[in-house]
């Protein structure tokens, strides 16, 4: 993990509950509270080997807890420049020395330009410790990449899993964090507990106060930067860095809605954001590297017979400057609470007006593939889930970004517009990779970072 600060891609700073702040914190009465380096606790990573070890996903540390889509940003100024550091929990995992670890990224800013960028891996002990297993590290120059220094993986052998945060951070405790001898060697000591810090969008009671040194660059305790941790939410501090926002979590839809053996479908799709009636038509239009696109998208008059649901047949065509590039056959069916479900497709893709592929079709109740969530019944920000479930197939995934949003299209200008965030795993993404859709009310797809809507009917 970066020993001081680290941020994640400045791109999509989603609304964040509020908790900003340039105030100093304030720190209450904690004289009794602070380390008496004669009382140290040296704790064993042996509470983080693999080997002997059961690691829990339902488990999350007091202190530093990951549910996925939890962000983090703090701000402050460092030696002169302005540093943004986010921190976002992903929607992946690592498995790493056998064991399946949470994705969590970091990013660093300085004055506006990426400085570093990290994947960290972590799991959670059963007794509530979070152990640490590796990190990838890139730096950057002039928005290059440039070194990875202070990369490792716990493996088994001489690099181990260090302990993030204790079940029960103590004071006084000491331990590794990292383990890769030679590469990454980073220690930590609990140095205060019980602190309070206040903000200008409220306040943290339940802080403690850790300080981190690295052995390897000739540090000792005396060196160590403080950082601080709030129960319940994780990293408020970090030296000059201190939080401004943060973003609880995702809520991960479940897709219940859309089970062939326990829910009842209809034909009849009038969704308010992706309304089908038979005969619609809908003309999206754009430019992408000099080239002309052009979606067609046409409720049919037909049916099909998926996974034992009839399902309306929706047609997707898309020409790149006047040649037909994709050709989509859809199947969607409405769930009985309004959740428009998405039973899969046939996809064909074109060349000089030949088929060449196939790829990415797929069929509910086939190869274990089943339904998805085409738009859940009820939008709500924050809310995520998955569009495709054809493991190895189609995965693809849809965050709710934004509602009660505006877009300016060549067919008017359109208000009640829902933004989602659309993101294929298969291709490593997360939903910080997410590409906008746009849907309005009564209409349905509106636009994505290309398209926009020229042609509605009837």
């Amino acid at each position: 993990m970066t020993k001081r600060l680290t941020s994640l891609l400045a791109a999509s700073v989603i609304t964040i509950a509020a908790c900003g702040g340039d105030d100093a914190p304030v720190v209450g009465s904690d004289a009794d509270n602070r380390d008496d380096t004669s009382q140290r606790v040296e704790l064993a990573i042996t509470s983080c080997d693999p080997n002997s070890v059961n690691f829990t996903p339902g488990v999350e540390n007091a202190y530093m807890p990951l549910p996925v889509g939890r962000r983090l940003r703090l701000e402050g100024d460092d030696d002169g420049e302005a540093v943004v550091l986010e921190i976002d929990v992903l929607d992946r995992t690592k498995t790493v020395a056998g064991v399946h670890t949470q994705v969590v990224t970091e990013t660093e800013f300085h004055d506006g330009e990426i400085y570093e960028r990290t994947f960290n891996y972590f799991a959670t002990a059963a007794d509530g410790t979070l152990c640490y297993f590796g990190e990838d590290v890139t730096f950057y120059e002039d928005g290059e990449p440039v070194r990875t220094t202070g990369s490792w993986l716990a493996n088994g052998q001489d690099n181990k899993p260090g302990i993030q945060m204790p079940a029960a951070p103590t004071l006084g405790q000491s331990f590794y964090q990292e383990f890769a001898p030679g590469v990454a060697e980073d220690r930590t000591s609990i140095t205060a507990t019980g602190l309070t810090q206040d903000w200008s969008g409220g306040r943290f009671d339940d802080v403690i106060e850790l300080g981190d040194y690295n052995p390897l660059e000739g540090q000792t305790e005396r060196d160590a930067e403080a950082k601080r941790y709030a129960r319940g939410i994780g990293l408020v501090a970090d030296g000059p860095i201190v939080l401004t926002g943060y973003r609880a979590r995702l809520n991960e839809l479940s897709g219940a809605s859309c089970d062939p053996a326990t829910q009842t479908f209809s034909l009849t799709i009038d969704h308010p954001y992706l309304p089908m009636p038979v005969g619609k038509r809908l003309v999206l239009e754009g430019e992408e590297d000099g080239e002309q696109i052009r979606l067609e998208i046409e409720v049919l008059d037909q049916t099909k017979l998926v996974a034992g649901v009839q399902t309306r047949v929706v047609t997707e065509t898309e020409t790149i400057d006047g040649e037909l590039f994709e050709r989509t056959f859809n199947y969607f069916a409405q769930a009985a609470d309004g959740t428009v479900c998405y039973f899969g497709e046939d996809v064909a893709f074109f060349e000089e007006g030949i088929e060449t592929s196939r790829q990415g079709s797929w069929l509910a109740g086939a190869a274990g593939a089943r339904p998805g969530i085409a738009m859940p019944a009820v939008v709500r920000a924050d809310d995520w889930f998955a569009q495709e479930v054809a493991p190895g197939i189609a995965e693809d995934r849809s965050l709710v970004e934004a509602i009660g949003q505006s877009l300016a299209t060549p067919a008017g200008d359109l208000n009640d517009v829902i933004r989602l965030g659309d993101w294929n795993p298969l291709d490593g993404d997360s939903f910080l990779d997410a590409e906008p859709k746009f849907y309005a009310r009564g209409l349905g797809l509106v636009g994505d970072n290309v398209l926009r809507l020229t042609t509605t009917s009837p």
